[in-house]
């Protein structure tokens, strides 16, 4: 009902946008990053996704976020 009373708002929507932007606040990883490449690669046509991240973590990184006080 509400797609009847409130048609799409998004333009991107409307134009048949076919990328997704995905950022991640606190950081993405290696793994993240290579898991959106193997989709890119799998779905060229269908969907395309962008990652984003205010920095990049390697395990190391991870495990070090919770050794500082």
């Amino acid at each position: 009902i509400c797609e009847e009373r409130y048609p799409s708002t998004n333009p991107c929507e409307r134009a048949g946008a076919k990328e997704v932007i995905v950022f991640i606040v606190g950081g993405a990883t290696y793994e993240e990053a290579r898991f959106v490449h193997e989709f890119n690669e799998n779905h060229q046509q269908d969907l395309r996704v962008l990652l984003g991240g205010d920095c990049t973590l390697s395990a190391r990184k991870f495990v070090n976020t919770f050794d500082e006080p």
